[in-house]
């Protein structure tokens, strides 16, 4: 049962790429839209981003395993 074969690499690779866009996005609006302070606006992307990744890996690559 390799890793690679049953797919969990890729939607780990996927899941990656999702948390980093939605923290790019989260970021980009709240600081250049809203104008929020940067360093609110960080760490605001970075934990919706936590908690995407979280999910999803939970969920979705893992499987709740």
């Amino acid at each position: 049962m390799s890793i690679i074969i049953d797919g969990r690499f890729l939607k780990f690779g996927l899941v990656g790429l999702s948390g980093m866009a939605i923290d790019f996005s989260v970021t980009w609006l709240l600081k250049e839209k809203i104008k929020v302070n940067k360093y609110i606006a960080n760490s605001a992307g970075f934990c919706a981003a936590v908690i995407n990744n979280f999910l999803l890996n939970r969920y979705w690559t893992f499987q709740g395993n």
